[in-house]
């Protein structure tokens, strides 16, 4: 990996925001996209930590996509949606319960949206997903964070679960599929990294996942890496893991989906000790069939 490795030990909670006064509040609005109506949801709240906001979006059934760059001045109104590429400007009322503005992203330029403040208009609730694993759990839940030393400006921030007992215990580092994903990498209000984490844990085995780059808690660019840049990512996972006394040295493996299944060889190759290498939907065959069958089965 070149450079000594940096570790960073977060206290367990989410780095502070900036405070952003007069926009707290659920704020629902509509979007014409392809001749068709999609419900947004604006969701601001600030706390002792500064102002958290998040966007649902109902219809497709995702929730929760953090919003970033919020900004309140005078009657202005920005934010930004990386995950999406996303980014709205609007103009407050008088009174402030709507906001006027436009949204932009890919496909979608300057398109009107209004977000009116405490309406229901956009009401949804996302589906029950019994197999979500839900408090208490019968093992320890720790939020940790630690620097990619070969990736600039990246620092990763995870979950990693570890079984009752003293260990030290094997470790698994989940790896996520294409796509700019969350630790859990949820999907259509779906959590796959936080259902198989918690079937391990409860198995004596200890699971770090993590936001990937830009995403979460986590920082740096998602849209200028590529898969090997991604397997960096991996390895600073598995090096912080070799840190810990909790922590079997000779027991770190992945466990990587879809791209992930690509991306963990990727790691192995250039880090040596990895005790092992799951792949799920991980790439069967050579890159421009896969792509080239991808592309006709999506259109």
């Amino acid at each position: 990996q070149g450079a000594a490795m940096q570790i960073t030990l977060s206290p367990g909670l989410p780095p502070a925001t900036p405070v952003v006064a007069g926009l707290d509040g659920r704020w629902a609005g509509t979007i014409a996209v392809n001749g068709a109506s999609l419900r947004l949801v604006l969701r601001i709240a600030t706390g002792a930590r500064g102002t958290a906001a998040n966007l649902d979006s109902p219809d497709q059934l995702a929730y929760g996509i953090p919003i970033h760059n919020l900004a309140h001045g005078g009657q202005s109104m920005t934010f930004d949606v990386p995950a999406v590429k996303a980014s709205f400007s609007g103009t407050l009322s008088a009174e402030g319960s709507q906001v006027a503005g436009t949204w932009s992203q890919p496909g979608l330029a300057d398109t009107p949206l209004t977000f009116t403040r405490g309406s229901e208009a956009a009401q949804g609730q996302p589906p029950a997903r019994p197999q979500t694993p839900k408090p208490p759990f019968p093992y320890q839940t720790q939020d940790v964070a630690f620097d990619n030393p070969v990736e600039q400006g990246v620092h990763l921030s995870g979950t990693l679960t570890l079984p009752p007992g003293k260990g030290p215990f094997p470790a698994a580092v989940m790896i996520t599929g294409s796509g700019a994903q969350d630790r859990d990498e949820t999907i259509l209000g779906h959590k796959p990294f936080a259902v198989i984490a918690d079937y391990l844990t409860r198995r004596g085995i200890a699971v770090l996942r993590f936001d990937d780059r830009g995403v979460g808690q986590s920082t740096g660019d998602y849209a200028k890496a590529t898969s090997a840049d991604l397997a960096t990512d991996a390895n600073a996972a598995a090096d912080y893991l070799a840190t810990r006394g909790d922590i079997r040295h000779d027991a770190i493996g992945f466990i990587g989906h879809s791209e992930g299944g690509m991306i963990g060889p990727i790691a192995m190759a250039s880090r040596p000790g990895i005790a092992f290498l799951v792949m799920m939907a991980g790439p069967g065959t050579g890159l421009d069939q896969l792509m080239l069958s991808q592309r006709r089965l999506i259109g």
